[in-house]
């Protein structure tokens, strides 16, 4: 039996055990979530969807929860994440350690988090792997990344208070520390053999501190956020001075409108990141609407873009680019959902995208000669949760 059904085999039986622990232990609590789909590109393969089409393309996670009688909690979560093709799963684990924290809630305002937490970023981050409740089946990548310029966790702390609980304008504020670490990828020609060749290296945040604050308005359904952070950044392949890269201190900002109302849905979000010393800046922002036809069957519609300003271009370039810098749209993705539940925990999603960008994964791509790539891929998705 393969790793993948041994891991497929225990989710299913924990599933089945489930009333059984949650009966037996009073405070426990296990929750599961599923997705797996099919997706197809017809030029380039871009996020691991290749022409061919692939079924390696699942997200699997088991969180296992105790509260206790004294305002502690304790959580865990594995995951089980298969992205195709992509050349992150070279460094992807069969199953990873996702999270663990423990959490004091000081009152009913107030509450602190200690161990790998969730990093508190916009409206999806924790999120990322509830399949049910997600209109497509990724959260959009120009802002959240995938394993790219952002991190899902927080080795660290949180500390987060409601002000003004219930009232008309609810605050919530959250602020954290800790370190972090995210991949860069790069591509490149041999220039002995002309074999494309792929360099993942691990950067690490260290020293990081950031707030991120959410305003509810007096319409329910509706609300604003805003977030900065600061850490120094290392290694990698940027900031590594073997690659000719230099440490850094990175500066976030985001900003983030969510309106969720009874059958339309409004959603935006813009990040830019900014290097200590540099002109240079990436970031992206994503609008997504929905619209709740029936009970059953919702659609959706998203553009997503991100951005690199002020790059600077290698001397082999500038005559052609016709400056030391230039700014660039690195991806642009259209995309067109459906979703369909047939149960409250089950969801049948199928999508279709049109890309436009440079992170096509079967080649190197030159960002300063050459024009942008186009693709279009689709994804027939399904998911659950217990």
């Amino acid at each position: 039996m393969s790793k993948t059904n041994k891991w497929l085999h225990f989710i299913c039986g924990a599933q089945l055990l489930v009333p059984a622990f949650v009966f037996a232990q009073s405070g426990l609590n296990i929750h599961g979530h599923l997705m797996q789909a099919f997706a197809i590109s017809d030029k380039h393969q871009v996020y691991g969807i290749p022409t061919s089409g692939t079924t390696d393309y699942r997200n699997l996670a088991l969180q296992i929860r105790y509260d206790s009688k004294l305002n502690s909690s304790f959580v865990v979560q594995l995951s089980h994440k298969r992205l195709g093709g992509s050349p992150y799963m070279q460094v992807e684990p069969n199953v990873a350690f996702d999270w663990g924290f423990y959490e004091y809630k000081i009152s009913d305002e107030s509450a602190v988090r200690i161990g790998k937490i969730l990093y508190p970023l916009g409206i999806y981050n924790e999120l990322r792997d509830v399949g049910i409740l997600l209109p497509f089946y990724r959260v959009p990548s120009t802002v959240y990344g995938e394993r790219g310029h952002t991190s899902e966790t927080i080795d660290g702390f949180s500390y987060s208070h409601t002000f003004r609980k219930n009232a008309r304008w609810e605050m919530n504020l959250s602020v954290f520390g800790g370190h972090w670490s995210m991949l860069e990828m790069a591509t490149f020609s041999n220039p002995y053999t002309g074999e494309d060749m792929q360099i993942i290296e691990e950067a690490r945040s260290e020293n990081g501190l950031g707030t991120q604050l959410w305003l509810m308005t007096p319409l329910e359904g509706l609300r604003f956020g805003s977030g900065i952070v600061r850490s120094h950044l290392s290694g990698g392949i940027n900031f590594n001075e073997n690659y000719g890269g230099k440490e850094r201190d990175i500066w976030g900002q985001n900003y983030s409108m969510d309106c969720e109302l009874e059958r339309v849905s409004l959603k935006t979000e813009y990040v830019r990141y900014d290097l200590n010393g540099m002109d240079f800046n990436i970031g992206g922002a994503y609008v997504q609407a929905g619209f709740v036809w029936t009970e059953k069957l919702r659609t959706f519609a998203k553009w997503e873009s991100s951005f690199l300003n002020a790059m600077p271009v290698p001397p082999p370039f500038i005559m052609a680019v016709g400056s030391n810098k230039m700014d660039l749209t690195n991806n642009n993705d259209t995309s067109l959902g459906f979703n369909y539940s047939f149960a409250q925990n089950i969801v049948f999603k199928f999508e279709i995208h049109w890309y436009e960008g440079f992170n096509i994964e079967e080649k190197s791509v030159n960002l300063f000669v050459e024009e942008p790539y186009r693709t279009r891929f689709s994804i027939i998705s399904f998911a659950t949760g217990f």
